[in-house]
């Protein structure tokens, strides 16, 4: 994104600066927020819809962002992705604590951490190479994140936790199950 708003939407380095700390502001939030949700007792089992009301939303601002007319509509719709992504990525990071016994919780927690440095590395050089591909048009950069955050949303739907809880059931589910 840094590189979109001065190369493309033509801010200078402050400019990019100051408005790239509000998307990060609005993560920092949506964290603890959806943190603090996920403890609660009515979202026991239902970590599913978060990840994909996320994925979602994230995807469908990630193409507003895009086709946004102005910064501040691109700073905007990048909050509300960012807000989504918080939606997938929390839940992620939450199942193995919730629902894999206590034997694995370890093992598959370092799993989800490899896939996301993996994806961390993978990423920014994809998005790099289609926007030298297509001639410095970062459309298909954005097109990258989408497939990216629309990936989750397909995994999600053979997301099984309700009803099951390592708590009340040590073991009680494979760690297959609780795989994003």
């Amino acid at each position: 994104m840094p590189s979109y708003l001065v190369k493309v939407r033509h801010l200078s380095m402050v400019s990019m600066g100051a408005l790239s700390s509000i998307p990060a502001l609005v993560g920092f939030a949506g964290v603890l927020l959806t943190g603090w949700l996920l403890d609660k007792k009515a979202l026991v089992g239902r970590e599913k819809l978060l990840v994909m009301i996320g994925a979602l939303l994230s995807c469908i601002c990630i193409y507003l962002m895009f086709q946004a007319s102005t910064v501040g509509l691109v700073i905007f719709y990048q909050c509300l992705s960012t807000i989504g992504s918080v939606l997938v990525v929390t839940p992620a990071l939450t199942l193995p604590l919730k629902y894999i016994s206590k034997d694995t919780v370890g093992s598959a927690t370092g799993c989800i951490y490899f896939g996301g440095q993996t994806a961390g590395i993978i990423a920014p050089s994809l998005m790099g190479f289609m926007i030298h591909r297509f001639n410095g048009s970062y459309q298909a950069a954005f097109w990258v994140m989408i497939v990216g955050m629309f990936i989750p949303f397909l995994v999600s739907l053979a997301l099984r936790t309700k009803g099951k809880s390592a708590e009340a059931e040590p073991g009680s589910m494979s760690d297959a199950e609780v795989a994003l």
